[in-house]
């Protein structure tokens, strides 16, 4: 697994992505984070985004989660950044999210279909595999 910590900037940029990607909405879990599954259509991946309430938006995303061909990558945000494991209950939502994505068939943005359109895309990123997509089965 790589962990990286990333600053405002960044973050900014990669919440910037996000609005080009569908969003199936959040998750509530009982760690005190939520966390968002989405296809980021401008890297072409599944992430998982863990975020915490925030009257800030830019300190509500603490962290991304993503698989690649080398791993899963974590990336640290706001208040993440000075020390991940000081915040109590991240690191339980971040194997949540890792075990999660695994369930996204299509992930990785591997092999994309040909000729797929920019929707086709977000549903195809969200593709899981219980033969759901977003939580709808397949007709």
């Amino acid at each position: 697994m790589v962990v990286r910590t990333l600053g405002f900037e960044d973050a900014y940029d990669l919440l910037g992505s996000f609005a080009t990607g569908f969003h199936p909405g959040l998750r509530p879990v009982t760690h005190g984070f939520s966390i968002e599954y989405c296809g980021n259509l401008a890297v072409c991946r599944t992430e998982a985004r863990i975020l915490r309430p925030s009257a800030e938006p830019h300190e509500a995303l603490v962290a991304l989660v993503y698989d690649t061909s080398q791993g899963m990558v974590v990336d640290y945000f706001a208040s993440a950044l000075p020390n991940p494991s000081a915040l109590p209950g991240l690191a339980v939502a971040v194997t949540e999210a890792r075990a999660e994505l695994q369930h996204y068939i299509n992930r990785r943005g591997e092999n994309r279909p040909k000729g797929i359109t920019r929707p086709g895309l977000s549903l195809w990123l969200t593709e899981r595999d219980d033969e759901t997509v977003m939580g709808i089965p397949h007709e």
